[in-house]
């Protein structure tokens, strides 16, 4: 299928162009695979920080429930304003204002820890 999409569109468009969308493609991927490898160890660091690590497990719990669930919403979210507007630019629209949201609310944590050491 990759092959197929990249020699399709090296036959319609120049050579040139068809090279610098590769490298963005390229560009793309490794900026994207930089932003989402440490995204796993962010929320167990914060916690523990936090927490502690005797109320860690107690923390962690309620965390993941409430980011369980903004999860699952993000994909009815998605299929509704797909409905509503044939489109996924609302959905993107909305997605985009929470993650500014939670980026503002990770800053302001307070990362002195309130639980057991």
């Amino acid at each position: 299928m990759r092959e197929h999409f990249f020699n399709n569109r090296r036959s319609k468009w120049k050579e040139k162009k068809a090279s610098a969308t590769d490298g963005l493609w390229f560009l793309g991927c490794v900026l994207a695979g930089i932003g989402i490898g440490g995204i796993g160890n962010i929320q167990p660091s914060m916690l523990a920080q936090v927490f502690g690590r005797y109320d860690y497990a107690s923390a962690s719990r309620v965390v993941n429930t409430v980011v369980g669930f903004i999860r699952v919403t993000s994909f009815a979210i998605i299929g509704i304003t797909l409905n509503l507007t044939g489109s996924f630019d609302r959905a993107y629209i909305i997605l985009l204002a929470v993650t500014v949201v939670s980026f503002g609310l990770a800053y302001h944590i307070d990362d002195t820890c309130i639980g057991r050491q």
